[in-house]
């Protein structure tokens, strides 16, 4: 359970209304419930009158996502319905959680021992937080789970060639190795973005993210801006989704 304490901005005189709001939780399902009742709020000009939030589990989530969105402040109403909740649809509805937390398992397993409850929340913090939190860690992270994707799904396509080929998962790491994150990824997207619908300019965004990651990664740069690394993450996501669903509809 978290308790909130929001800085009055209330305007003078005694019928001004000071408003204590409790959010219960239940999941994503609260989450979502819990952002249109904030929007109702602040669609009436009321969320400059809040003084207390009291949240759990659900409502936490979807709070915690209001104040990193706001810059850890509650909002005005004209913010949240112009910004914060339109953010928030996109995050809900263009995101993947679940799928976040299969590829970062699958490179690297050994993050298992920490417990689903801990990785489902490093999960949420990555989807949802690490583009204020960290730019340059979630330009590389979403780098590693565009490999875990080709590493993943390539062979699938491979094997609906002639003669059936099955590829060992050794072959694609010496493949990588060999010859580089960047050619792969350019060679994997171009032979197959117009059957699974995606766009050149993604294939050119998610090239132009793996030179960012391998410029952070070997060359120790240190500046990533916060809408370059959202740019990276939402390409790479549209990427990986178009994998899965080709992949998905060849089995």
């Amino acid at each position: 359970m978290s308790q909130v304490d929001v800085p009055g901005t209330l305007p003078a005189g005694k019928e001004a209304l000071k408003i204590g709001i409790a959010l219960s939780g239940g999941g994503v399902r609260a989450t979502v419930f819990h952002f249109g009742v904030v929007g109702r709020l602040a669609a009436e000009g009321m969320l400059e009158q809040i003084r207390f939030v009291s949240t759990v589990s659900g409502g936490s989530l979807g709070t915690g996502l209001v104040y990193s969105a706001a810059g850890n402040r509650w909002p005005t109403s004209k913010e949240y319905l112009e910004q914060l909740a339109p953010r928030a649809r996109h995050l809900l509805t263009h995101t993947n959680v679940q799928r976040d937390l299969v590829l970062g398992t699958l490179t690297r397993p050994w993050l298992l021992l920490k417990g689903r409850a801990q990785l489902v929340s490093e999960s949420m913090q990555h989807i949802w937080f690490s583009d204020k939190r960290n730019p340059r860690l979630a330009t590389v992270e979403s780098v590693m789970a565009l490999e875990a994707a080709i590493k993943e799904l390539l062979p699938r396509f491979i094997r609906r060639l002639p003669g059936n080929p099955n590829p060992a998962a050794e072959s694609l790491d010496k493949l990588i190795q060999e010859a580089g994150l960047r050619l792969v990824t350019s060679f994997v997207l171009e032979m197959l973005g117009e059957t699974i619908g995606v766009s050149p300019q993604d294939i050119r965004l998610c090239q132009a993210a793996v030179e960012r990651r391998n410029a952070i990664m070997h060359n120790g740069q240190r500046q990533v801006s916060i809408q370059e690394a959202e740019t990276y993450v939402d390409a790479i996501d549209r990427v990986i989704t178009a994998l899965t669903r080709g992949a998905n509809e060849l089995a």
